[in-house]
């Protein structure tokens, strides 16, 4: 049994959805500059307080893994790395420039709006951390790395298990107080935006790469099989005109006038 794809939306999907999540970054920007920097929204102190009251020995432990996880070493290099290489070895070099490409402007993109904002974090936070606290850049840096697998294996099996991953990374970003919720639905919302904005750019030049080097992506087999259709019939529509034009040039009129 062939592993299921993800449904063919058509190019334009990447783009609104990319555009979606931009948006949603910007609105939660601004609703952290308007409400001053200097302190959490209202639902920033509500989730807090909540994840207080609901805090256990084991989900911290979990927690601090995901720190660890979600850090610099770990998901910023060691797995882009890895996916890095394999993309090379297998010939996929406008994949593997996107991975760089989302990879790296993603993170820059967080280290910049943190140096501009310096919003505080949580007073009471379980792990160390640098300055800043939006956007939280372990949730950008999951959300474009789960987009970019998700994109380059268009697989379900990576889809699923991908915004899981996410999920569990924005929340023990919380539970251990290193940042407040709206800083890891901005980083998030970042994270997604990049990835797919920059995965439609990616369609282009890649599309052409792959026709050049006559490899086909996922879904691309059936396209090039209609295509080889669509010309064999009108191939054999030219060759049936061309037979009939020359047996009327061979019978000569049909009133037999020479």
């Amino acid at each position: 049994m062939s592993p299921v794809s993800l449904p063919n939306l058509g190019k334009p999907v990447p783009l609104v959805a990319g555009l979606s999540a931009l948006g949603l970054f910007v609105v939660v920007l601004v609703a952290v500059v308007v409400s001053g920097i200097e302190g959490p929204l209202g639902v920033d102190h509500a989730w807090w307080t909540v994840i207080g009251q609901v805090r256990t020995p084991v989900g911290t432990a979990f927690a601090v893994a995901f720190d660890t996880v979600g850090g610099s070493l770990v998901s910023g290099i060691g797995i882009p790395v890895v996916v890095l290489i394999v993309l090379l070895l297998t010939g996929r070099r406008w994949d593997a420039a996107y991975l760089v490409a989302a990879v790296v402007l993603c993170a820059a993109a967080v280290q910049v709006t943190k140096a501009i904002l310096e919003r505080p974090r949580p007073g009471d936070i379980l792990v160390s951390a640098d300055l800043g606290s939006f956007p939280s850049g372990h949730s950008a840096n999951a959300a474009v790395l789960v987009v970019v697998i998700v994109c380059l294996s268009n697989r379900i099996w990576t889809a699923v298990p991908g915004a899981v991953y996410l999920a569990a990374m924005m929340l023990s970003r919380t539970y251990v107080s290193a940042h407040w919720l709206t800083d890891v639905l901005g980083g998030a919302a970042l994270g997604v935006a990049v990835g797919l904005l920059l995965r439609r750019g990616r369609f282009a030049g890649g599309a052409r790469s792959r026709e050049r080097a006559g490899l086909r992506g996922p879904g691309d087999g059936a396209t090039a099989e209609r295509r080889r259709s669509a010309g064999a019939a009108r191939e054999t529509e030219r060759a049936g005109v061309d037979a009939g034009t020359e047996l009327d040039y061979r019978a000569g009129p049909a009133d037999g006038r020479p």
